[in-house]
Protein backbone atom coordinates (compact mmCIF):
# COMPACT_ATOMS: atom_id res chain seq x y z
CA UNK A 1 0.00 0.00 0.00
CA UNK A 2 1.24 3.57 -0.67
CA UNK A 3 1.89 5.97 2.19
CA UNK A 4 1.98 9.73 2.74
CA UNK A 5 4.48 11.20 5.22
CA UNK A 6 3.07 14.05 7.30
CA UNK A 7 5.20 16.96 8.47
CA UNK A 8 5.31 15.38 11.94
CA UNK A 9 7.00 12.31 10.44
CA UNK A 10 3.90 10.13 10.77
CA UNK A 11 3.39 7.83 7.80
CA UNK A 12 -0.23 7.43 6.74
CA UNK A 13 -1.00 4.21 4.91
CA UNK A 14 -3.78 4.50 2.35
CA UNK A 15 -5.57 2.83 -0.51
CA UNK A 16 -6.90 4.50 -3.67
CA UNK A 17 -8.91 3.34 -6.67
CA UNK A 18 -11.46 4.44 -9.24
CA UNK A 19 -12.27 7.67 -11.05
CA UNK A 20 -14.85 10.41 -10.78
CA UNK A 21 -15.91 12.45 -7.78
CA UNK A 22 -13.70 11.87 -4.74
CA UNK A 23 -14.93 9.92 -1.72
CA UNK A 24 -12.72 9.77 1.37
CA UNK A 25 -13.30 6.97 3.92
CA UNK A 26 -12.32 7.10 7.60
CA UNK A 27 -12.47 3.91 9.68
CA UNK A 28 -13.36 3.46 13.34
CA UNK A 29 -11.61 2.57 16.59
CA UNK A 30 -8.99 -0.20 16.19
CA UNK A 31 -10.03 -0.81 12.58
CA UNK A 32 -8.19 -0.02 9.33
CA UNK A 33 -8.72 0.35 5.60
CA UNK A 34 -9.78 -3.31 5.80
CA UNK A 35 -13.07 -1.95 7.15
CA UNK A 36 -14.12 -1.00 3.63
CA UNK A 37 -13.29 -4.26 1.83
CA UNK A 38 -16.91 -5.46 1.46
CA UNK A 39 -17.90 -2.29 -0.45
CA UNK A 40 -14.58 -1.27 -1.98
CA UNK A 41 -15.14 -2.52 -5.53
CA UNK A 42 -18.67 -1.10 -5.68
CA UNK A 43 -17.48 2.31 -4.50
CA UNK A 44 -14.47 2.32 -6.84
CA UNK A 45 -16.81 1.67 -9.77
CA UNK A 46 -18.50 5.03 -9.14
CA UNK A 47 -15.96 7.25 -7.36
CA UNK A 48 -12.33 8.02 -6.95
CA UNK A 49 -12.22 6.46 -3.51
CA UNK A 50 -9.50 6.81 -0.88
CA UNK A 51 -9.29 5.10 2.51
CA UNK A 52 -6.58 5.87 5.04
CA UNK A 53 -5.31 4.18 8.18
CA UNK A 54 -5.42 6.64 11.05
CA UNK A 55 -2.21 6.96 13.11
CA UNK A 56 -1.81 4.02 15.46
CA UNK A 57 -3.90 1.80 13.20
CA UNK A 58 -3.36 -0.62 10.33
CA UNK A 59 -0.22 0.12 8.33
CA UNK A 60 0.26 3.70 9.56
CA UNK A 61 2.86 4.86 12.10
CA UNK A 62 2.22 3.92 15.73
CA UNK A 63 4.47 6.03 17.98
CA UNK A 64 3.35 5.85 21.60
CA UNK A 65 4.09 9.55 22.20
CA UNK A 66 1.94 10.90 19.35
CA UNK A 67 -1.28 12.79 20.15
CA UNK A 68 -4.22 10.41 19.82
CA UNK A 69 -7.81 11.54 19.78
CA UNK A 70 -10.53 12.84 17.49
CA UNK A 71 -9.14 16.41 17.13
CA UNK A 72 -5.64 15.09 16.35
CA UNK A 73 -7.05 12.66 13.79
CA UNK A 74 -9.01 15.49 12.14
CA UNK A 75 -5.75 17.44 11.80
CA UNK A 76 -4.01 14.35 10.37
CA UNK A 77 -6.84 13.97 7.86
CA UNK A 78 -6.53 17.62 6.82
CA UNK A 79 -2.80 17.29 6.22
CA UNK A 80 -3.29 14.05 4.31
CA UNK A 81 -5.82 15.75 2.01
CA UNK A 82 -3.52 18.73 1.44
CA UNK A 83 -0.61 16.50 0.51
CA UNK A 84 -2.88 14.59 -1.89
CA UNK A 85 -4.12 17.98 -3.23
CA UNK A 86 -7.74 17.01 -2.60
CA UNK A 87 -10.10 19.97 -2.19
CA UNK A 88 -13.53 18.79 -3.37
CA UNK A 89 -14.72 15.52 -1.89
CA UNK A 90 -17.38 13.60 -0.01
CA UNK A 91 -16.34 12.41 3.44
CA UNK A 92 -17.54 9.15 5.00
CA UNK A 93 -16.78 7.94 8.50
CA UNK A 94 -17.71 4.86 10.48
CA UNK A 95 -18.00 4.96 14.29
CA UNK A 96 -14.96 6.90 15.55
CA UNK A 97 -14.31 7.77 11.90
CA UNK A 98 -17.65 9.56 11.83
CA UNK A 99 -16.54 11.57 14.87
CA UNK A 100 -13.36 12.49 12.99
CA UNK A 101 -15.40 13.48 9.93
CA UNK A 102 -17.74 15.74 11.92
CA UNK A 103 -14.83 17.34 13.79
CA UNK A 104 -12.97 17.86 10.51
CA UNK A 105 -15.97 19.68 9.04
CA UNK A 106 -16.40 21.81 12.17
CA UNK A 107 -12.72 22.74 12.52
CA UNK A 108 -11.08 22.34 9.10
CA UNK A 109 -13.53 23.09 6.29
CA UNK A 110 -12.62 26.77 6.20
CA UNK A 111 -8.96 26.00 5.59
CA UNK A 112 -9.09 25.64 1.84
CA UNK A 113 -11.33 22.56 1.60
CA UNK A 114 -14.70 22.18 -0.04
CA UNK A 115 -16.36 19.05 1.39
CA UNK A 116 -19.51 18.30 -0.60
CA UNK A 117 -21.30 16.13 1.94
CA UNK A 118 -21.00 13.68 4.82
CA UNK A 119 -21.84 10.00 5.20
CA UNK A 120 -21.98 9.16 8.92
CA UNK A 121 -22.27 5.51 9.93
CA UNK A 122 -22.96 4.25 13.47
CA UNK A 123 -21.44 7.35 15.02
CA UNK A 124 -22.36 9.95 17.63
CA UNK A 125 -21.67 13.47 18.90
CA UNK A 126 -20.65 11.91 22.22
CA UNK A 127 -19.33 8.42 22.85
CA UNK A 128 -21.13 6.09 25.22
CA UNK A 129 -19.80 6.11 28.77
CA UNK A 130 -21.09 3.22 30.88
CA UNK A 131 -19.84 1.09 33.76
CA UNK A 132 -18.68 -1.76 31.51
CA UNK A 133 -16.51 0.62 29.51
CA UNK A 134 -15.13 2.30 32.64
CA UNK A 135 -14.30 -1.10 34.12
CA UNK A 136 -12.39 -2.10 30.99
CA UNK A 137 -10.44 1.16 31.10
CA UNK A 138 -9.52 0.60 34.76
CA UNK A 139 -8.37 -2.97 34.07
CA UNK A 140 -6.41 -1.86 31.05
CA UNK A 141 -4.67 0.93 32.96
CA UNK A 142 -3.73 -1.46 35.77
CA UNK A 143 -2.23 -3.93 33.29
CA UNK A 144 -0.15 -1.23 31.63
CA UNK A 145 1.12 0.06 35.00
CA UNK A 146 2.34 -3.47 35.70
CA UNK A 147 4.16 -3.52 32.36
CA UNK A 148 1.71 -5.91 30.73
CA UNK A 149 1.49 -4.47 27.23
CA UNK A 150 -0.21 -7.50 25.72
CA UNK A 151 -3.71 -7.65 27.10
CA UNK A 152 -5.35 -11.02 27.65
CA UNK A 153 -7.40 -12.16 24.70
CA UNK A 154 -10.44 -12.47 26.95
CA UNK A 155 -10.25 -8.75 27.77
CA UNK A 156 -9.83 -7.75 24.14
CA UNK A 157 -12.78 -9.85 23.07
CA UNK A 158 -14.85 -8.22 25.83
CA UNK A 159 -14.12 -4.88 24.18
CA UNK A 160 -15.29 -6.24 20.86
CA UNK A 161 -18.57 -7.31 22.37
CA UNK A 162 -19.26 -3.57 22.70
CA UNK A 163 -19.08 -3.22 18.92
CA UNK A 164 -21.08 -6.24 17.74
CA UNK A 165 -24.46 -7.46 18.82
CA UNK A 166 -24.53 -11.13 19.91
CA UNK A 167 -26.81 -11.94 16.99
CA UNK A 168 -24.47 -10.35 14.43
CA UNK A 169 -21.41 -11.99 15.99
CA UNK A 170 -23.01 -15.42 15.70
CA UNK A 171 -24.06 -14.86 12.08
CA UNK A 172 -20.77 -13.30 10.93
CA UNK A 173 -18.08 -14.92 13.04
CA UNK A 174 -15.46 -14.55 10.27
CA UNK A 175 -15.91 -10.76 10.16
CA UNK A 176 -15.66 -10.48 13.95
CA UNK A 177 -12.49 -12.62 13.91
CA UNK A 178 -10.95 -10.45 11.19
CA UNK A 179 -11.84 -7.26 13.07
CA UNK A 180 -10.22 -8.73 16.18
CA UNK A 181 -7.05 -9.57 14.23
CA UNK A 182 -6.86 -6.04 12.81
CA UNK A 183 -7.34 -4.56 16.28
CA UNK A 184 -4.28 -6.41 17.59
CA UNK A 185 -2.18 -4.20 15.28
CA UNK A 186 -3.02 -1.18 17.46
CA UNK A 187 -0.62 -0.93 20.44
CA UNK A 188 -2.39 -1.37 23.77
CA UNK A 189 -1.32 2.07 25.13
CA UNK A 190 -2.90 3.65 22.03
CA UNK A 191 -6.12 1.69 22.54
CA UNK A 192 -6.28 2.83 26.17
CA UNK A 193 -5.61 6.47 25.32
CA UNK A 194 -8.36 6.45 22.71
CA UNK A 195 -10.86 4.68 24.96
CA UNK A 196 -10.26 7.26 27.69
CA UNK A 197 -10.51 10.12 25.20
CA UNK A 198 -13.75 8.87 23.69
CA UNK A 199 -15.31 8.16 27.09
CA UNK A 200 -14.33 11.36 28.89
CA UNK A 201 -13.19 14.08 26.45
CA UNK A 202 -14.94 13.81 23.10
CA UNK A 203 -18.25 15.72 23.12
CA UNK A 204 -19.49 17.91 20.24
CA UNK A 205 -23.19 17.85 21.13
CA UNK A 206 -23.32 21.63 21.50
CA UNK A 207 -21.62 22.14 18.12
CA UNK A 208 -23.09 19.46 15.90
CA UNK A 209 -25.88 21.83 14.85
CA UNK A 210 -23.24 24.00 13.16
CA UNK A 211 -22.78 21.36 10.46
CA UNK A 212 -24.71 22.56 7.43
CA UNK A 213 -23.45 20.12 4.82
CA UNK A 214 -25.84 17.56 3.31
CA UNK A 215 -25.47 14.40 5.38
CA UNK A 216 -26.51 10.78 5.00
CA UNK A 217 -26.78 9.22 8.46
CA UNK A 218 -26.79 5.43 8.81
CA UNK A 219 -27.50 3.82 12.16
CA UNK A 220 -28.13 0.23 13.06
Amino acid sequence: MPAITLDSGLEINYREAGQGETLVLVHGFTSSIWNWDPVWEALAARFRVLALDLPGHGGSSKPLDAPYGVPAFAMNLAEFLRKKEIVNFYLAGHSMGGMVAMTFVLDQAWRGFNPRGLILMATAAKSRDDEQRRQLIRLWRENLKEGKFDLPEKMLRAIFRLAFSPRYARAHAEIVDQAFAVATLVPDPVKLRLMEHLATEYDIRERVGEITLPALILQG
